[in-house]
């Protein structure tokens, strides 16, 4: 049987998980589970293709307007997330995530992988910056939650730290998460970041 502590599913180059992190504590009702997980073999998995130029500006306007409905400081998208155009879009390529999500295993691994995911979302939607390298902004927030700056830095390359993530992509996708961020709740998975009150209620239900 599933565990009924809430399990949230993200990637920190997923604003829709940004959306949900800042407000999972004060909508659930217990603390849940921070599981990293790679976001691009899931959304593959699932079929789902690249919105068209048009949907991806309008699915970022959407995501302005729902940070500030909840209070969030002002957005700043990084620049890898805004084609200028159509012609850049049909070009464009999703950032590679993998780095920084085996860094997010290693702060899960070491006790901070929550503070380190909040501080990475802020880099990464409240300041505007590219997280898919591990550069000296990225170590400073690893360092700032408690990492040791040269054991950060060497973290992605891991073996064992990359196997981690990989377990925890495939169980989540095992598991039937299709989508980021997702909420689980015993057997029931709530995915996006509008369906937060229902997992709570389920939650609350449990």
């Amino acid at each position: 049987m599933a565990s009924r502590v809430p399990v949230f599913y993200f990637d920190l180059f997923s604003p829709y998980s940004c959306l949900a992190a800042f407000r999972l504590e004060s909508v659930l009702p217990v603390s849940p589970v921070w599981q990293p997980v790679w976001g691009a073999p899931l959304i593959a998995a699932s079929g789902r293709g690249l919105p068209s130029f048009e949907e991806g500006r309008e699915r970022r306007a959407d995501i302005v307007r729902r940070a500030a409905r909840y209070g969030m400081s002002e957005w700043r998208w990084p620049e890898v997330y805004e084609p200028a155009d159509a012609a850049a879009h049909a070009r464009w390529q999703p950032p590679n995530t993998l780095a920084v999500m085996r860094l997010a295993t290693f702060a899960r691994q070491s006790g901070v992988g929550e503070a380190f995911a909040q501080a990475v979302f802020r880099l990464a939607f409240a300041q505007g910056r590219d997280i898919s390298q591990i550069d000296d902004a990225i170590i400073d927030v690893a360092v700032r939650c408690g990492l040791d700056a040269d054991e950060a830095r060497a973290a992605p390359a891991r073996q064992e730290i990359k196997n981690t993530l990989r377990s925890a992509t495939d169980a989540a996708q095992a598991r039937g998460v299709i989508g980021l961020p997702t909420v689980a709740v015993g057997e029931q998975l709530f995915w996006g970041d509008d369906r937060l009150e229902d997992a709570a209620a389920a939650a609350a239900n449990a």
